[in-house]
């Protein structure tokens, strides 16, 4: 690996060390004599492209990272048949609430989506498509109140579409003195920019006088916006619980419980 960055990059590497890893990517510190760096790994050459350009765009805002290219102008590297991009390192803190300002976290979220409406990214199947996972749950009484409610939560038609983060969890949120910087954008694509906003919301755990906030830092404070909000939340929640249901994260008495709050 070392070689390979060296090679491609035209850095002299002096240590690589593994920095964390994510559910679909492994990610490496590395330290030269230009500069420190994060080498992120990629599911494929689609999702790389994705997050490169995603990166590129916010980078230029300064909501996250720079992503670089390569001495021949390539936007990632193969190693050990795995793809990778390098970006810079940002010194960040993983995203609380009570370091979250939630009006300027909407107006970020905000800059997020006008930066990324512009790219044209590749169609990337869902790797939480709710209709297979929802096939993967062995309990039928389980599976008949899983499909009610995610039937009738799609009834919802959004007419406000755009590239969107589509994992805005808290966990892809970092501050860097008090500034937030987004990352992980390998489930980036076309669709409800309130879907991000609930991500937020429902991983925060944000208060209905934060979510004002958040919604007006966003440019959306009407009670259309609050409503299409409530959907979008519901939506969130109800990915989560089939995500549990399909792979036996929960008992069958916990997940019923819990769809049974998303029912009331």
């Amino acid at each position: 690996m070392k070689n390979s960055i060296e090679y491609n990059y035209e850095l002299k590497v002096d240590s690589i060390e593994i920095f964390g890893s994510g559910q679909t990517s492994e990610i490496f510190k590395i330290v030269s004599d230009s500069g420190t760096y994060v080498l992120k790994s990629q599911l494929n050459e689609q999702t790389a492209s994705n997050e490169f350009y995603c990166l590129e765009a916010l980078s230029k805002m300064n909501l996250s990272a720079v992503p670089l290219r390569t001495v021949n102008n390539k936007i990632f590297i193969k190693y050990n048949s795995i793809v990778y991009i390098l970006m810079t390192y940002v010194n960040t803190q993983e995203a609380l609430l009570s370091d979250m300002d939630c009006l300027a976290l909407g107006k970020t979220i905000k800059s997020m989506h006008s930066a990324l409406s512009n790219l044209k990214l590749i169609y990337i199947p869902d790797r939480f498509n709710e209709e297979k996972l929802i096939e993967n749950i062995k309990s039928f009484r389980i599976k008949q109140l899983v499909e009610k409610v995610h039937s009738d939560n799609n009834n919802y038609i959004s007419d406000c579409l755009t590239n969107i983060h589509g994992d805005l969890g808290v966990w892809n949120l970092l501050l860097d003195d008090k500034k937030i910087n987004i990352i992980d954008f390998g489930e980036a694509g076309y669709g409800d920019p309130f879907f991000d906003l609930a991500a937020v919301t429902e991983s925060l755990n944000l208060k209905d006088n934060e979510i004002k906030n958040l919604l007006h830092g966003y440019g959306r404070n009407d009670y259309e916006s609050m409503l299409h909000l409530s959907y979008m939340q519901k939506k969130w929640r109800l990915r989560g619980i089939i995500y549990l249901a399909a792979n036996n994260l929960k008992t069958e008495a916990e997940i019923y419980d819990l769809i049974k709050l998303e029912l009331t």
